[in-house]
């Protein structure tokens, strides 16, 4: 399939006229985490078309796909199987990486990158007040203790925290701190490293809550940095229920940062009117709790907490120019997150609380991907296993395999040597599916899938564990400081110096993405 092929010079140009365009980096994570371009959305290949349906939720989106460049050739397979799942504009970017650092554009190391770099940014402009962790245990023995609320997510927080500290992830703050903190309390945020616990603390501060509130520097690393050591699996959370009269402050504060910083608000009819034209891409997005989030949402809504959305803008959208119209239940998370969005250059609508948008099946599938029929452990012959090829993350393979299996990255399948037939070991059937469009393509067969080994030992098949693959095979996994929170304080100090010295690498069509205008309380 022929394909439109776009210099580096030209996509750097379109990715900073404000146009709509998604720049995908195909690669694998453990690969464009090394380094990519600002604006590039990590799509890996393994994983492509199961995510393509989300990340890009119209067919019509400019997408430009790049991969290593040099004998790279990701980039034209992935642009060959997005056009078979229906997207209608699909360049590749010439040369790829290599071209585009050659042409003297910026590398960036590192994961959620645009959202790190705005919290950098956030603080600078609004000179957000923190403590260290040393004034924080000071505090903590005084005779008037602070709360502590982490604006990470719950799984986070339950795995290493700050002692006496909260689990209150981010898009929540504003919603409930007024009612878990005491009259003159101090209120401070944290979070692993720097930007959760800058934006929370930020959030607090633009919503005017009397309570003095400070962002606690370098959060749970700095803790250990100081020599202080963490709680685990605590348990403690936000209370579920909000006092009305707080609420109903809190709305008002909101209702008039929503008015001074002119946040639209948009109703369901024009929402389905935008969806209907499909001439632009939008996200539907839920901030709220998973648990909300479960009960009932919006048709075609995708749960993304407010918090990590802002922490990892990357994860949900690969549209720059795009719609977002975020939703929650009382209009507090969601135009307190699309605030923060605005200022990273995003088009941001709040959804009007009675809006009920209809119900539509996605712009793109997996129709068009081979099917392939799911067995069971107990289908299988101790004495005679198949051939097993086992597209898991590499980590999962590692911990546990089938003996005999070979594991390889979806890029990396045709270059096995195997027999007309398979079985495929896949975290899922999106999975499966994927790699079996891939192996057909080399004539392989695929007979069935398993998903994952966990029943194999109970019909009497050993799995081979602690087997680790070589460094250098392990595409899928990012080794950059990958040990920081698991007590290498080397690599802690090593991220933090990354994130503070991510906004020196900035050009200037890079800085001129991010804006404080309405960032500060009015």
């Amino acid at each position: 399939m022929l394909m439109n092929v776009l210099s580096a010079s030209v996509v750097k140009a379109r990715l900073h006229q404000g146009d709509e365009i998604a720049l995908l980096d195909v690669r694998e994570a453990g690969e464009s985490g090394e380094g990519r371009p600002l604006l590039a959305i990590n799509l890996p290949y393994s994983v492509l078309e199961a995510r393509a349906i989300t990340l890009l939720p119209s067919t019509t989106t400019p997408i430009v796909v790049m991969d290593d460049g040099n004998d790279d050739d990701r980039a034209a397979r992935a642009a060959a199987r997005l056009a078979a799942q229906g997207y209608a504009d699909v360049s590749i970017m010439d040369g790829g990486l290599a071209a585009w650092a050659q042409a003297g554009y910026v590398v960036y190391k590192g994961v959620n990158v645009p959202s790190k770099v705005f919290g950098e940014l956030l603080e600078h402009a609004c000179d957000t007040p923190y403590i260290d962790a040393k004034e924080l245990d000071e505090m903590q023995r005084s005779d008037a203790p602070p709360i502590i609320l982490d604006g990470r997510t719950p799984a986070e927080h339950q795995r290493m925290s700050i002692p006496g500290g909260i689990s209150c992830p981010n898009a929540e703050l504003g919603l409930r701190a007024t009612s878990m903190a005491k009259e003159g309390q101090t209120i401070v945020v944290n979070c692993a490293g720097r930007t959760r616990s800058i934006v929370g603390a930020q959030t607090l501060i633009d919503l005017g809550i009397p309570n003095r509130v400070v962002a606690l520097l370098n959060g749970t690393k700095g803790w250990r940095l100081a020599g202080l050591e963490l709680d685990h699996d605590t348990g403690l959370s936000f209370p579920e229920t909000i006092p009305a009269a707080n609420l109903a402050r809190v709305q008002r504060r909101v209702r008039d940062l929503m008015e001074h910083e002119q946040l639209p608000v948009v109703a369901g009819g024009e929402v389905d009117a935008w969806l209907d034209a499909d001439d632009r891409a939008v996200y539907l997005l839920d901030v709220r709790t998973a648990e909300e989030y479960a009960a009932g949402h919006q048709p075609g809504a995708i749960h993304a907490p407010g918090g990590q959305l802002v922490q990892g803008t990357d994860q949900w959208i690969a549209a720059r120019g795009a719609r977002l119209v975020l939703m929650d239940a009382e209009h507090v998370r969601a135009p307190m997150t699309a605030r923060w969005l605005r200022c990273m250059g995003h088009d941001v609508y709040v959804l009007a609380l009675d809006a009920k948008l209809r119900n539509r099946t996605p712009a793109a599938d997996m129709t068009h991907l081979p099917d392939v029929a799911l067995l069971r452990a107990e289908a299988l012959r101790i004495d005679a296993l198949p051939a097993v090829v086992d597209v898991r993350a590499s980590d999962a393979f590692a911990e546990e395999h089938l003996p005999g299996a070979m594991w390889s990255s979806r890029c990396h399948l045709r270059e096995l040597s195997l027999p007309n037939a398979v079985v495929v070991v896949a975290e899922d059937e999106a999975g499966a599916r994927m790699a079996a469009a891939e192996l057909n393509d080399c004539g392989v067969q695929v007979s069935g899938w398993l998903a994952g080994v966990d029943d194999a030992e109970a019909h009497g098949i050993a799995l081979v564990r602690g087997e680790p693959l070589p460094d250098e095979r392990r595409i899928d996994y990012l080794f950059f400081v990958h040990d920081r929170d698991q007590g290498n304080l080397a690599a802690a100090q090593q991220y933090l110096d990354w994130e503070t010295g991510l906004v020196h690498q900035l050009d200037a069509d890079e800085q001129a993405l991010f804006s404080f205008g309405g960032g500060n309380s009015p």
